[in-house]
């Protein structure tokens, strides 16, 4: 089991996941017991204080029960798998293909009234700019996803003259500007392409999409909301990736909560998805 030390999502956060993940999948049964605290601290390579954090949180959750002798045993299976999203850039990687990301805007921007809702700061003159970063994922010589992201101008205008084609936008944020993602809400439905989603992505209008709309914060700080939309047909490997760990085990994660009510407004139109918290 492999964390990713880079991604800015905590090491705490990431083990979470997994192990929920690993419930959810059965390999771990209501009634078994999780490996001891030394044992996943040594699979992980981190300190056990890291990982009773993580423990402490499913518990917390319900999930899970602590006994001094007996050990963490699985209490419930999740009605839902916690981990969501794995962005299209790493996702893309852990496929063996080379990414490359298509820059269609960076800029700077008013920010929408549905991103400020997101970001809970509707009354804030602090969040009424942000740089708009909208892009198209390529896997080799084929488009597989559009990304679509709003992050605050006052602390991210050195985006708009930054080479963002060739990295994740999270590497971005967390190497160049200190970044640490602890809090992330998602959601997801299955829509319809519209007509500029499908000629970007090569497909033909109407066809299936898998929409996916995220709001993360760095402790108590909005650092960024974004708009994914992906081709099933085209790209498997992403979908795959949206419900488990790539074989690199990079994956952005889902730690609850929900995104406004304008949701449709947001991916255009189509049947409503399941709130993942």
């Amino acid at each position: 089991m492999r964390l990713d030390r880079d991604s800015g999502v905590p090491l705490h956060v990431q083990i979470r996941e997994l192990i929920r993940l690993g419930i959810t999948q059965g390999t771990w049964r209501v009634g078994e017991t999780l490996p001891t605290e030394e044992e996943l601290a040594r699979a992980f390579r981190v300190s056990r204080g890291t990982v009773r954090q993580a423990l402490s949180r499913l518990a917390l959750d319900g999930l899970v029960t602590r006994h001094r002798r007996l050990g963490t045993v699985v209490a419930r299976v999740p009605e839902e798998g916690g981990l969501v999203f794995v962005s299209p850039f790493r996702a893309i990687q852990a496929a063996g293909m080379v990414p490359r990301v298509q820059v269609l805007a960076l800029e700077k921007r008013r920010t929408p009234k549905r991103v400020l809702e997101a970001w809970r700061q509707t009354s804030s003159s602090a969040y009424r700019w942000s740089v708009f970063f909208d892009r198209v994922f390529w896997a080799g010589q084929e488009p597989v996803a559009r990304g679509s992201s709003w992050v605050p101008a006052h602390r991210f205008q050195r985006l708009t003259s930054m080479d963002l084609s060739r990295r994740a936008f999270l590497d971005v944020l967390a190497r160049e500007f200190g970044v640490v993602i602890t809090r992330i809400e998602e959601r997801m439905e299955l829509t319809t392409m519209s007509g500029e989603n499908a000629e970007l992505l090569g497909a033909p209008r109407g066809s299936p999409c898998l929409a996916v709309a995220l709001a993360q914060w760095s402790r108590d700080e909005p650092v960024e909301y974004a708009e994914f939309w992906m081709h099933p047909a085209k790209s498997r490997y992403l979908l795959t990736g949206a419900m488990g760990v790539g074989p690199g085990g990079s994956s952005l994660l889902a730690t609850g909560g929900s995104l406004p009510t304008d949701w449709d407004r947001a991916v255009g139109p189509g049947r409503k998805g399941v709130r993942r918290t």
